[in-house]
């Protein structure tokens, strides 16, 4: 395999890497693109997805696969279907498409100097949580998704004032983390800022790093997952379009006001269904089913992707080497949930129309022999 076109969508924003596969030359190719907000009755994903095949033909540097990570769950099923319908280019078979905490893991597996389970949370550009699926919690031995939230729209203070922090923490102390204790967590995305580190750090009882470029730490982790997927047919690739690739089971908690929906792991296949939001109480294992109010959820794998038996997980600045572990099946308690009064969510109907093509594009390129890199700060 040869180069490989990681993209990340999140909110607005649309991040892309170019990476060589199998090979320790790092990112060859960094872009931007910040789209137009749709108009109040227009889905973004036709944007996004006309977006996404101008950064393809139009790549510097010739791609042999394409991995695109999306936070939205609306624009990720949106995408689904665009390439599904689209007209066949030479590329358009070897696409990926996963959930952004699916990308979360495989980036934070492959740079974590933390080993075990780290949260990964990707902030927009005011250092808050975006309103979609940007919180996750993941196990970096295993590159397993153990749990996501999505914090409520109208409640996401930056990060970097205190109120942020807490809001942020308490959220990450919801979420089902597996059995062990946190063992770091780390911030990406264009408001990715140190000033959180400290705050955060206290309130988490865990170190929290900043990683260099963080605003492209989801694109690269889409390009890792894209280097792992083995082209197929365009009659089978169905199986391409992963969301929530080790979370199948969910419950709703309310805390401080806000609403997160927390997706843990399961052992098998299972459709899972949209339902209401009300929360109820209950001492059992999570029946077979994901409530989530917000969004619809899609069919889901079993396991999360891990590392092949012939891959070495890329290194950081400040750890020489990633150490290789088999993959495990990490299975979550049960969440305890807790009553709460029902809420009513409201959604909008999305179409089809296209939106306005990307308004800025600022592209850089960087020495091949470099890699990413990532900082740690504790106290």
């Amino acid at each position: 395999m040869g180069e490989v076109l990681g993209i990340s969508v999140a909110g607005d924003c649309i991040a892309s890497v170019v990476t060589a596969a199998d090979s320790d030359t790092g990112v060859l190719a960094r872009n931007v693109v910040t789209l137009d907000p749709p108009g109040p009755d227009e889905s973004p994903a036709p944007a996004v997805f006309a977006a996404i095949v101008d950064l393809v033909e139009t790549s510097p540097i010739p791609v042999d696969t394409v991995g695109i990570a999306v936070c939205d769950h609306e624009v990720l099923v949106g995408l689904r279907s665009a390439f599904a319908d689209a007209e066949e280019r030479s590329w358009t078979d070897t696409v990926t498409v996963v959930d952004a905490p699916t990308a979360y893991a495989r980036y934070a597996a492959a740079t974590s100097p933390y080993r075990g389970a780290v949260v990964v949370a990707e902030l927009d550009d005011f250092s808050a949580p975006y309103p979609e699926l940007s919180v996750a919690s993941v196990d970096t031995e295993t590159g397993a998704v153990l749990s996501a939230a999505r914090i409520a729209a109208d409640a996401r203070p930056p990060v970097v004032d205190d109120a942020g922090a807490a809001v942020l923490a308490t959220t990450v102390t919801a979420m089902p983390s597996g059995p062990g204790e946190l063992a770091g967590a780390l911030l990406i995305g264009s408001g990715a800022d140190h000033a959180a580190v400290e705050s955060l750090r206290i309130r988490l009882g865990a170190p929290v790093d900043v990683p260099a470029e963080p605003t492209y730490a989801a694109a690269h982790g889409a390009a890792l997952i894209a280097e792992m997927s083995v082209p197929r047919s365009r009659s089978s690739s169905a199986g391409r379009w992963l969301a929530l690739s080790a979370a199948a089971a969910a419950a709703l908690v309310l805390a401080v006001g806000l609403v997160v929906a927390i997706a843990t792991t399961r052992d098998k296949d299972t459709p899972v269904n949209e339902t209401g939001a009300q929360v109820s109480t209950s001492s059992t294992p999570a029946a077979p089913h994901t409530h989530v109010a917000e969004t619809t959820v899609v069919r889901v794998p079993a396991r999360a992707p891990a590392f092949p038996d012939d891959r070495t997980a890329r290194d950081t600045t400040r750890v020489p080497t990633t150490a290789q572990s088999t993959p495990t099946t990490v299975t979550a308690p049960p969440p305890t949930t807790t009553t709460a009064t029902p809420t009513t969510i409201e959604t909008t109907p999305s179409t089809s129309e296209t939106s306005e093509p990307p308004t800025s594009t600022t592209t850089s390129t960087s020495d091949p022999a470099t890699s990413p890199s990532v900082s740690t700060s504790s106290g």
